[in-house]
């Protein structure tokens, strides 16, 4: 074992954590979260769609919302999660609950983060904690294949 390697007995259960949990593609651009909703309609699979980290802050909540919408308007049957990351800051998290997200992820102080939640609760939105297993599409070089692969689970 290695300085910088796990050690034996906790690599199955990383392994298994990772098999274990919900996928979800990230997306920069209406071209990538087209691609990843033609994917899933292909293969009648419901989609988690989450921002880059941090989008809230530097594209704002309306255009990840608007890239959604549009995506999704030629396969209104495909059931989409879309996740915005606030990254820390809850006035962009305020902000996008006003423009009507339904799931955001927010970082930051406790007691922030907690404030937002009561009022996303409140408007039937939610704080998303959950630990996906993530592909990002600003790595691929061909947006449509990637998502088809990563969703059907192959490398």
């Amino acid at each position: 074992m290695g300085l910088l390697q796990p050690h034996e007995r906790h690599r199955g259960r990383a392994r298994q954590a990772r098999l274990s949990s919900p996928k979800a593609i990230v997306v920069h651009s209406l071209a990538q979260a087209q691609a990843a909703l033609a994917a899933a309609a292909s293969l009648g699979a419901p989609l988690t769609l989450l921002s880059g980290p941090g989008a809230a802050s530097y594209a704002g909540p309306a255009w990840f919302l608007e890239i959604v919408r549009q995506a999704q308007a030629p396969h209104p049957d495909v059931p989409v999660t879309a996740v915005l990351d606030c990254a820390d800051q809850p006035g962009r998290a305020l902000a996008a609950l006003r423009l009507g997200a339904t799931h955001l992820r927010l970082a930051g102080h406790r007691r922030a983060r907690a404030g937002i939640e009561a009022i996303a609760k409140v408007q039937g939105a939610v704080i998303d904690k959950t630990r996906y297993d993530t592909l990002d599409l600003a790595d691929a070089d061909d947006s449509s294949a990637a998502a088809r692969a990563f969703l059907i689970g192959r490398p």
